[in-house]
């Protein structure tokens, strides 16, 4: 008698979850030339952006945490010297998490540390797709970096700003959850970020600047994971037994 064995096998589509801030804070610092953060919880972050502003008289910070992570500088913009402003991030991919996590930054006086610990960017390889930035020697009422196009689309963009004496500046149109301020000899600074779903150009434009003054300004995106081709959604298996 003859027998027939039939085997379906359903495959689901590989998906990664969307890019998301897990935690952020701000510190703002005047002198001495060190400030810690309040304490965070990290835990599932797989990036940890810090978007630093500074006096370029103290030249631009640099950053230690508490868990040890290894951190990776992009470019600073700033006026070279003396009492001007300036801007740079730092970024650490895979990092070490989890609770009482605290950031340091050393060798710079007076502007903000803004850190954003951020789930479901890519691991495998370099999460960082463009930046741009630039130092103005003399403002109008808004500044803007310089343009950028994500890569791919679902990117994570953010931007920092700071302007020599003057108010908190306006959060760029499309940036949101971040954070604006003034220090106590009055510079002001501020960092906030966009989740893109489809990749489009961005030229974020600060408000309320210090008409005159100087200032200085950043943009700069990271990828989510690479897609990974989607498997066949079924498969279906035939045999005839003896």
């Amino acid at each position: 008698m003859k027998k027939f064995l039939f085997f379906l096998l359903l495959v689901p589509y590989l998906s990664f979850g969307a890019i998301a801030i897990v935690a952020s804070n701000n510190t703002q610092f005047a002198a001495p030339a060190s400030a810690t953060s309040a304490s965070m919880t990290t835990t599932g972050s797989t990036l940890i952006v810090i978007m630093c502003t500074y006096r370029t008289a103290s030249s631009y910070p640099t950053i230690t945490d508490s868990k040890s992570n290894t951190w990776t500088r992009i470019n600073n913009y700033d006026g070279g010297s003396g009492f001007t402003a300036g801007v740079v991030a730092y970024y650490c991919s895979n990092p070490t998490v989890g609770t009482g996590h605290t950031f340091t930054e050393t060798g710079a006086q007076y502007g903000g540390m803004s850190v954003f610990a951020c789930s479901g960017t890519r691991t495998a390889s370099t999460p960082l797709d463009q930046q741009n930035g630039q130092y103005i020697a003399t403002l109008g009422t808004t500044a803007t970096p310089g343009s950028i196009t994500p890569s791919a689309n679902n990117c994570i963009v953010f931007t920092g700003v700071m302007n020599f004496n003057g108010s908190a500046p306006t959060m760029p149109s499309g940036y949101t959850a971040g954070f604006t301020w003034t220090t106590a000899t009055a510079y002001a600074g501020g960092a906030g970020y966009q989740i893109q779903t489809t990749a489009t150009a961005t030229n974020p434009s600060w408000a309320n600047m210090n008409s005159g003054s100087n200032g200085a300004v950043n943009v700069v995106s990271f990828f989510e994971p690479a897609a990974a081709a989607a498997p066949p959604k079924g498969g279906f298996f035939y045999n005839m037994l003896n």
